[in-house]
């Protein structure tokens, strides 16, 4: 049951973190299709993510284990961080440009819609920082300085 339990962790971290990166994209926000390069990177971070939470499981009760996935974790974190701001600034800049495009050809009827997603993208930043932090806090910060704990609490590791 335990494994289960680390497993559907696990797939929902993996999950979770490709659809933030999707997001920060623009996809269906700003574009309805991705290109091959923006796919392949995204790929390859969803498998960097699903590798650190099965190391992070597997080796949760080996202490010098635990705390050298967990600084990986945290560095991979801040790089889903910094990759995040970067997509979202993108492609609110991507929708500055259909704004001016579209108020250059007079229809306005786009304009509202064009203004909708910049805030929708500004809030998704708030959103996804505030995410960040939280995830940098939980699994850095606070395990990295109560190193008290040597026996493997699933439920409290897993369900945070």
């Amino acid at each position: 049951m335990m494994m289960a339990l680390v497993t559907i962790s696990t797939i929902y971290q993996t999950v979770f973190i490709s659809i933030m990166l999707l997001i920060s994209k623009g996809w269906n926000v700003s574009r309805s299709t991705l290109t091959r390069n923006d796919l392949s990177s995204i790929t390859l971070m969803m498998g960097a993510v699903y590798l650190t939470y099965s190391a992070y499981y597997v080796s949760i009760n080996i202490q010098g284990m635990k705390l050298f996935i967990g600084f990986i974790l945290n560095i991979l974190y801040l790089s889903l961080f910094i990759i995040v701001v970067k997509n979202t600034y993108e492609t609110r800049q991507l929708l500055k440009q259909e704004l001016a495009f579209v108020l250059q050809s007079n229809f306005r009827p786009m304009t509202v819609a064009i203004k909708l997603k910049m805030v929708m993208m500004y809030q998704y930043f708030i959103v996804s920082s505030f995410y960040f932090f939280y995830e940098l806090i939980i699994n850095g910060l606070i395990p990295t300085f109560n190193g008290d704990t040597d026996s493997f609490d699933p439920y409290a590791n897993v369900v945070q």
